[in-house]
């Protein structure tokens, strides 16, 4: 089972891939301001190191949170987009050992079909001037 696992909760991104549960390969970057643009190109150079493509993904494993809204977002829409395209399983985790666990969910059978945000606070929203 080949499983992408995607942490964006921060202003450094991580993604893995893991073969049979143990992590084959692994790419951390300082997104910043890029991760959207950025995301799809480390996922494309993690599978093309394993020599794997987009359809050799089984499960999608994404950290929830909490952490940036716009990192988390962005993860989530995406994690939610592959799962949905590729017809397979997204499973969304929180804290420290939230890849272990997205594993122990995997094979339990488990899919969350839609992976949601934790951030951690409510929303800062400003009121209106007028």
């Amino acid at each position: 089972m080949i499983i992408l696992l995607i942490k964006t909760d921060g202003n450094w991104a991580e993604v893995f891939l893991a073969k049979n549960y143990e992590i084959i390969e692994e790419e951390k970057w300082e997104a910043g301001r890029t991760l959207a643009e950025s995301i799809d190109k480390k996922i494309q150079l993690i599978l093309k190191r394993a020599e794997l493509s987009v359809s050799d993904i089984d499960g999608i494993g994404v950290f929830s949170g909490p952490g940036s809204y716009t990192g988390l977002r962005i993860g989530h829409s995406l994690a939610n987009a592959l799962a949905y395209a590729l017809n397979i399983s997204v499973i969304g985790s929180t804290g420290e050992e939230w890849q272990k666990n997205v594993f122990e969910r995997f094979q339990l059978g488990e899919n969350d079909h839609v992976a949601i945000p934790f951030y951690g606070a409510p929303p800062r929203i400003t009121k209106p001037c007028k």
